[in-house]
């Protein structure tokens, strides 16, 4: 499902795309999830950019909000572990 916002906010000449939000730093968020690695920085913008969007993806630093459908994110198919997303990915 692709995410409906294409608006560009700039905030001290940073422009980020709502477009490709949930495509990327909802994406890395799950993979470091499954890898138990942490990302504050990300987590930090991330809570910014679904408070601005109205939308929710992370539920306590998790990748569990209801609108987790519209991301790539490997929790969307279910994937909470790294084991059976990288079998099920074919790598091993």
């Amino acid at each position: 499902m692709i995410c409906q916002y294409s608006v560009q906010l700039s905030i001290n000449s940073v422009k980020i795309n709502f477009f490709s939000f949930s495509f990327i730093l909802v994406v890395h968020k799950g993979l470091a999830e499954l890898l138990d690695v942490e990302l504050p920085k990300i987590e930090r913008l991330i809570n910014w950019c679904q408070e601005v969007m109205g939308k929710e993806y992370l539920i306590a630093n998790q990748v569990k909000g209801q609108n987790i459908g519209e991301t790539r994110a490997p929790q969307r198919f279910g994937y909470h572990e790294i084991h059976a997303f990288v079998q099920d990915m074919g790598y091993i």
